[in-house]
């Protein structure tokens, strides 16, 4: 078995999946497989990259026949080996030091970790704000570890209104062990309980996982590319109807929650998924505690244009108006903040993050972290876990 499978579900977006190709290379170890799992209809020319490149330690599958996102994932776990996972999209990749991490949660048998990650944009990101902003940025460290107590966690997530996975175990751009998604799968029939493999597999795996720590040294790198989920959010187009979306199960507008506007967008989904995954465990009562005011107020205030259909879903009682409006506040508050300090940033460099310019790929990207991490004082071997 594998000491770690690092799973990249494809579909298209082979240009980003070279520079994953390539830093496995570079690793050179046979305790890590890259599992490529891709849904894209015509494969040549990923193939005739492989024949070039090609390495034990790179397995790819190949299905034609469409899947939806989660499906392709399923098919990319089901065909690894490795005793832990790490799931990454393709414009994502990873330090060659993601190993040395892993060798630390086996030795100690920790069994799920999340950490700071390196955040990346590829040549043709396009935003809202702040155009010529740094394409890649290390955000400070401090090479330290604790854990997370996932209840707590759970809640605050909550009571912000679900819209992010926030540090909850997930092995998308997280590392857990493979035994986990096979308790997941054994209690909900699934390894991935819900149509956003992100927020299903963290909320499943809320119920299973006891041992979960934040890792604070970014041995991920977090890539958004101008197609991606990131790349939209970016610029505000992460959106749409439920329908004819062949990413998403076929059923999706059938199984959507009652009190939840039928839209596809970054809040929605991840309440879909929430029901979804807390259903399938067994463990309803998760949702007992969302804060849906939360919810409400981040969709209206990224897609205003959506504010009459929300509306239509807004408790009229006089505290649930009164939450949303205080929660729409907080959200442009905290957007100026970021407004601000992307400014400062963007013009001025003014910011405690490493920040480069024009790297072209995230195996460039790979070669400035993986230099970075190395010349930090403390070892991963030495790290002391702290509650």
């Amino acid at each position: 078995m594998k000491l770690i499978s690092v799973i990249v579900p494809v579909k298209g977006s082979y240009v980003f999946l070279k520079s994953i190709i390539d830093q496995t290379l570079r690793v050179d170890s046979d305790e890590i497989e890259l599992v490529i799992q891709d849904n894209t209809p015509e494969n040549t020319e990923i193939l005739d990259y492989l024949k070039v490149v090609s390495s034990p330690n790179i397995c790819y599958f190949h299905q034609s026949q469409p899947l939806t996102m989660t499906q392709n994932f399923e098919e990319g776990i089901k065909n690894s080996k490795g005793k832990y996972l790490c799931i990454l999209g393709a414009d994502d990749n990873f330090s060659i030091h993601l190993l040395d991490v892993v060798s630390y949660l086996a030795t100690k048998n920790i069994q799920s970790a999340v950490v700071n990650k390196a955040i990346y944009y590829w040549p043709g990101m396009k935003f809202k704000a702040h155009q010529n902003r740094p394409n890649f940025t290390i955000r400070k460290y401090k090479s330290n570890i604790r854990r997370v107590k996932i209840q707590n966690e759970l809640e605050k997530l909550l009571s912000n209104g679900m819209v992010s996975i926030g540090d909850l175990p997930s092995p998308y751009q997280g590392i857990i062990k493979r035994e986990l998604l096979e308790d997941v799968k054994l209690i909900s029939g699934r390894y991935i309980p819900g149509a956003c493999p992100d927020m299903a597999m963290a909320i499943a795996l809320t119920s299973v996982v006891e041992d979960h720590v934040y890792l604070d040294i970014p041995v991920i790198i977090s890539g958004q590319s101008y197609n991606s989920a990131g790349g939209k959010g970016a610029r505000g187009e992460h959106k749409g109807d439920l329908k004819n979306k062949t990413f998403l199960p076929v059923d999706i507008e059938k199984n959507w929650p009652s009190f939840l506007p039928k839209i596809w967008t970054g809040p929605t989904i991840y309440i879909d998924s929430l029901v979804s995954a807390s259903k399938s465990m067994g463990n309803e009562k998760i949702t007992d505690k969302l804060n849906i005011e939360a919810n409400y107020a981040s969709i209206i205030s990224f897609f205003p244009e959506y504010l009459r259909l929300v509306s239509t879903y807004v408790n009229r009682k006089p505290s649930s108006v009164i939450k949303l409006t205080v929660h729409v506040l907080q959200i442009i508050i905290k957007r100026t903040k970021f407004f601000i300090l992307n400014m400062l940033k963007t013009k001025f460099g003014i910011t405690s993050e490493k920040l480069y310019r024009e790297i072209q790929t995230s195996l460039d990207a790979c070669i400035i972290l993986d230099e970075e991490i190395s010349a930090a004082a403390k070892g991963i071997s030495s790290l002391v876990i702290s509650d």
